[in-house]
Parts: structure tokens; C-alpha cells; sequence
């Protein structure tokens, strides 16, 4: 078996290759920034235009996965096919609820047979109803897994090199996004925002919710650490110090974000990713080498100190169990139950939801999701989407550990050689796609474009073979 230093990519040469050198690449960097500027609120025109542009990136992977004969055919391993048929199954459980079905099968069980008697009442009839209540709102769902799908199938038909330059130019940008969160954070309510509707005081970025923009900061702080580190084994000094300088504005910012359970996120890919990626330098690596991550979460946990923690403080200090998210799991369980197993539709959860609420309990706040991904998938999707999160949810853990831990051949070479950004970035991609999916159990960051994007991105990365036979 070869190391993944057998395959380097150009871009490991002195020589840096940043730009994109084909169609398909650059339709890729348009489409993830895209994602990043425009995905990070509710769906609207910015939905719409990332939907428009996946449309045209699943004919640039078509195009390079069967005409292209030039491009390496690495999108045929056994991993990206597994993935891909995760996409498709997930595609087929959503599209088999826009199936009319007649009235007797529709109303599967009492909840949905009162919900038909209420619309006989108001005078709707029809002989056959979908297994959705809210056609359009699972529509909508099926385009934004389509647009992730599209992500992964367009960089999974690019060479590596290819994927790892959208992944660079993408990190630039995001930190410039980062930047701007420096800067909400400053103004607090009288800062710019990207969206009317959301979080007015600490960093969003391009975001609306302050959650999901910690989740993209604390997924990039193990690739910006992957990236700096390459460089710096490769002596490219000036791009080292660029990325090891992005690794603590990230963790910086995300804390400035004053997102619970994000910090906590931040904290966790720190202390996995710091000691997995120092492990890839080596025997022969110097001790100035080894310092300079060490040196740059020092010079994070001082930023946070000094500019980050009155405000998390500050938020540490309410009382968990006032948050809305523990009602909305109890009245959403039982919401659950009502339209179990097949589920009340994808994107009908705030109107099923708000019959379960008692009035006593209502707030002067919308329900417009459970905040608990688990839970609100059980409720539009049933058993079939329960399943289905299930597979996904293994596939990364299996990820986490086959990338994050080399083989003996692998380990043998990282203790003569340094290994290559490529293989450096493979080691975390698991822990970046773990992340969304550890908030996504109090929160749902992976319905935002912005971070599904940069998830599609990394799965590409992730299911690259360690080594050719």
C-alpha cells in the first residue's frame, strides 16, 4: 500500500497553485462561496440562487465523470459510491412523500385523519393526498440536500488537488468572514447584519443565527490547523504563519459568537485535532515545529480572555432549563407520536408543532424549528428519515476513526517523512463532518447551505482512498 504522500498533489510543490485550472473547478469555488455568502439564513432568493447553481454543478460532475476521460476516476472507490447511495436514499424517502396516495392510505393514523376532517370542513377534498402536509416545504428540503449532493459529487469528480484548492480559496474567504464577526461583536446591536431576522449582538457573520455561524468556525479550526502545519513541513514559512494566523481568529471568533454549545465545540476540535495533527510530524520533525500550534492556541486562549469571555460568562449564567429548546423536545415528542412512523412531512414542523403546544406555554417566539435535528426528523420523516439519519450518522463515525488513525504502513512512513497536506487534512476531515452533527442535537446547522456546503466540500476529502494497491 502507498501513503498518501505517493499521490501528492501539485499543490505540495514550492510553487503555489491557488487558482482554479478548469470549469469545474472554478463552477466549484462559485458554488461554495455562494453557500457561505447567501446560505446562512432562512430559505428565500439566496436558497433559490444555490439551487440554480447545483443544477449546473451536477452537469460539470456529469461531464467530468463521463466525458473528461482526462480527469483520474478516484470518484469510483468504494466510499464515495457508499456515500452517494446515502444521498439517493435520503432523496428517495423525501421525493416517496410527495407521492399522491389515496385518502384511506393518507390518513395513516388519527392525527392525520383530523387534520383531513378539519380541511373537509373548510371545504378542501381531494381523492388522493401526498404523505406530506407541506408539499412545497419538502420540495424545498429535497432541493437543499440536492445542493449538498452537488457539492460532493462536483469536487469527488476533480482531481485531489483540485478539491484541496476549493478548500483553500474557500478558507480565505471564510476568514474574511471571521473578520466580520470581529467586528459584530464590537458594535453589537448596531452592527451591520446579514439578515434582519436573527441574532443582534455578538459575531454572525454572514449568518442569522449565532449557532450554526460557531459551527462553521469550529469546523475550519482543525483544516486551518491541517493546512498551516503542511505548509510549514513543506517551508512554505509565509503560508504556514496565513493559516496558523486563521486557526486562532477562528477559534477567536467562534467565541465571539457567544454560542454555548458552539465554544464547547471549539474546545473539543482543539484538544482532538491539536495532538492528532502534531502526531503527523514524525520522529525527525524539530521542536520548533511541535511548538507553534501549542504557541498558537496559547495565543487564542488569550483573545478569548481578554475579548470573548465576559460575554460567554455572561451566557453561561441563564439557567438551561429556561431555554425554549426543552419545550419544544417535550410538546415535540409528543408531535412525534402523533404522526408516527411515516412522519407529517419534511418542512411542515412548525404547523404540526403548534397544535402540540399548550397556550399557557406559548411565548412571543416561532416555532420554526425543534432545535434538536433528531427529534424534528422523526417527526417529518418517521422511521424511513430516523433510519436514514441513522446509516449517515455511522458513515462519519466510521470516517472519524479510518481517517484519523493511519494504517501500520501509513504510520511507518509518517515517522521517516512528513506527511503531505493532502494526508493532513484526510486525518481531520471526520472530525470536521462530526461537528455539525454533534450540534445538530440542539440545534440544526446542517439545514443552513452555508455549513452543508463546506460538509459537502470535506466528505469529498474524506472518502479519498489512504493509499492505491
Amino acid at each position: 500500500m502507498l501513503n498518501l504522500q505517493s499521490v501528492s498533489v501539485p499543490s505540495e510543490s514550492p510553487r503555489l497553485r491557488w487558482l482554479p485550472q478548469s470549469a469545474a473547478e472554478w463552477t466549484s469555488v462559485v458554488l461554495t462561496l455562494a453557500a457561505l455568502f447567501l446560505g446562512g439564513g432562512a430559505k428565500g432568493t439566496g436558497d433559490a440562487i444555490i439551487h440554480t447553481l447545483s443544477a449546473l454543478a451536477f452537469g460539470m460532475a456529469a461531464w467530468q465523470m463521463g466525458v473528461n476521460t482526462s480527469t483520474p476516476k478516484s470518484h469510483s472507490t468504494l466510499w464515495s459510491r457508499l456515500v452517494c447511495g446515502l444521498f439517493v436514499l435520503a432523496a428517495l424517502v423525501m421525493a416517496a412523500q410527495l407521492i399522491p396516495l389515496p385518502s384511506a392510505l393518507a390518513e395513516a393514523n388519527p392525527q392525520r385523519t383530523q387534520v383531513f376532517r378539519d380541511l373537509a370542513l373548510a371545504g378542501i377534498t381531494r381523492d388522493s393526498w401526498p404523505l406530506s402536509l407541506d408539499r412545497w416545504g419538502t420540495v424545498r428540503s429535497l432541493a437543499a440536500l440536492m445542493s449538498t449532493f452537488a457539492v460532493y459529487l462536483l469536487l469527488r469528480s476533480l482531481p485531489l488537488e483540485g478539491r484541496l484548492r476549493t478548500l483553500r480559496i474557500l478558507g480565505v474567504v471564510t476568514l474574511l468572514c471571521a473578520l466580520l464577526g470581529f467586528s459584530q461583536a464590537a458594535a453589537g446591536v448596531h452592527a451591520w447584519r446579514a439578515w434582519e431576522q436573527g441574532n443582534n449582538s455578538g459575531a454572525t457573520g454572514f449568518f442569522a443565527n449565532r449557532n450554526h455561524y460557531a459551527t462553521l468556525m469550529a469546523m475550519w479550526v482543525p483544516l486551518s490547523l491541517a493546512l498551516g502545519i503542511g505548509a510549514r513541513q513543506a517551508r512554505r514559512t509565509s503560508e504556514a504563519g496565513f493559516w496558523f494566523a486563521a486557526f486562532v481568529i477562528f477559534i477567536l471568533s467562534g467565541a465571539l459568537s457567544f454560542s454555548r454549545t458552539g465554544f464547547a465545540l471549539l474546545l473539543l476540535t482543539v484538544a482532538v485535532s491539536l495532538p492528532l495533527l502534531t502526531l503527523a510530524f514524525g520522529r525527525r520533525g524539530s521542536l520548533l515545529s511541535r511548538l507553534v500550534p501549542l504557541f498558537a492556541v496559547l495565543v487564542a486562549a488569550l483573545g478569548i480572555y481578554v475579548y470573548a469571555a465576559p460575554g460567554l460568562l455572561a451566557r453561561l449564567e441563564r439557567d438551561p432549563l429556561e431555554d425554549l429548546r426543552w419545550q419544544y423536545l417535550h410538546f415535540g415528542l409528543d408531535t412525534a407520536r402523533a404522526y408516527w412512523p411515516w412522519g407529517s412531512g419534511l418542512g411542515s414542523f412548525p404547523y404540526v408543532y403548534a397544535p402540540f403546544e399548550p397556550v399557557t406555554a406559548m411565548v412571543n417566539s416561532f416555532a420554526a424549528r425543534a432545535h434538536n435535528d433528531l427529534l424534528q426528523t422523526g417527526i417529518e420523516a418517521g422511521l424511513p428519515g430516523l433510519v436514514v439519519l441513522a446509516l449517515w450518522f455511522v458513515t462519519v463515525l466510521v470516517l472519524v476513526f479510518r481517517n484519523a488513525f493511519p494504517g501500520k504502513s501509513t504510520a511507518a512512513a509518517a515517522d521517516n517523512h512528513h506527511e503531505g497536506t493532502a494526508s493532513l487534512v484526510l486525518r481531520v476531515s471526520g472530525l470536521v463532518l462530526l461537528v455539525p452533527f454533534v450540534h445538530s442535537l440542539v440545534d440544526y446547522p446542517l439545514r443552513t447551505l452555508a455549513v452543508a456546503g463546506l460538509f459537502g466540500l470535506v466528505l469529498a476529502i474524506a472518502v479519498s482512498p489512504r493509499g492505491s494497491p
